[in-house]
């Protein structure tokens, strides 16, 4: 054997190792922390369903059927055409469902990214320069919070007229505050540190310090506020679609499906089951990935 089959073997090996090192030390994460591992499987579970939703509907989600209708104008249960029933004016429940994935992930994924980069953004600058820029950013941070969430959202909206784009906007600009002063606190406690007094005195640039130094080392609640985050604006979502000021018919929402079956209810039950079935579970696998996250990056938690 030459030299050379020799320095590939030994990559090789060297490869399977490494590989073989990162699958256990996964394997190792998802066992001691099931939320991560459980959370994780419904997110990607909504992720599954919001790409292959053509495929896995049975009906187009805004067409009305007339065989979705009994004779006497109720919706028609669940039955061997449509498996979850239909709804008030015969459109099929189950497809609904399935498209409204794609609206509630659209709008609690870019909602929460804005607000990700808007609260990273002032918490970054307000903690590490202080002083009056500090200043201003937290007390226009603290009148944010001061404001009822919703209600400032609902107001922002009826601005700007109902719609996807918009609700997403809305959201994603009022949320920022807390993330702000989360990444603030991060940032007063890191610039502290040794290895960031030394960048500064070997004449770093500010934007290198943060960027290289800070910024790496505040990811960690950044990820999990994300996480949560976007489980919050899910259920925020489905809130202003209920109230009827969110996303319009006929678009799929799960939230104006709820508010859809809450005029029939006692008569068609099945309206509300399997949209609030939805909105659980989607709530429920962000809640618990961004909890099981939050356990796994705590420096204070033993790995």
């Amino acid at each position: 054997m030459d030299t050379s089959q020799i320095q590939t073997t030994n990559v090789s090996t060297v490869n399977n190792r490494t590989g073989l090192k990162s699958r256990n030390k996964v394997f190792k994460v998802l066992r001691t922390y099931p939320m991560i591992l459980v959370g994780g499987l419904m997110v990607f579970t909504l992720l599954l369903i919001a790409i292959f939703a053509p495929l896995i509907a049975t009906h187009n989600p805004i067409t009305q059927y007339p065989t979705g209708i009994s004779d006497i104008g109720a919706p028609k249960g669940p039955n061997s055409e449509f498996i979850f029933g239909a709804d008030s004016i015969g459109r099929d429940v189950f497809s609904r469902v399935i498209y409204g994935t794609r609206v509630s992930l659209e709008v609690g994924i870019f909602a929460s990214l804005i607000s990700l980069f808007i609260g990273v953004t002032l918490g970054v600058v307000s903690g590490y320069f202080g002083k009056w820029v500090d200043m201003v950013i937290m007390r226009i941070t603290d009148t944010m919070l001061a404001f009822p969430f919703l209600l400032f959202v609902i107001a922002l909206v009826a601005v700007l007229k109902p719609s996807i784009t918009n609700v997403f906007i809305a959201i994603g600009v009022l949320g920022w505050a807390m993330m702000t002063r989360i990444v603030r606190g991060e940032v007063l406690k890191v610039k502290e540190l040794e290895y960031v007094q030394s960048a500064k005195a070997l004449g770093a640039s500010n934007f290198v310090i943060i960027f290289k130094e800070i910024l790496p080392n505040v990811v960690a609640p950044v990820i999990v506020m994300g996480t949560l985050l976007v489980g919050q604006n899910i259920m925020l979502e489905a809130a202003l679609s209920f109230l009827g000021i969110g996303i319009q018919p006929p678009t799929a929402s799960w939230g104006n499906m709820l508010q859809d079956g809450m005029n029939t209810y006692q008569i068609a039950p099945w309206l509300i089951y399997l949209p609030g079935f939805a909105l659980l579970w989607a709530t429920l696998g962000f809640n618990l990935l961004g909890d099981g996250l939050r356990d796994w990056l705590d420096p204070t938690v033993g790995n």
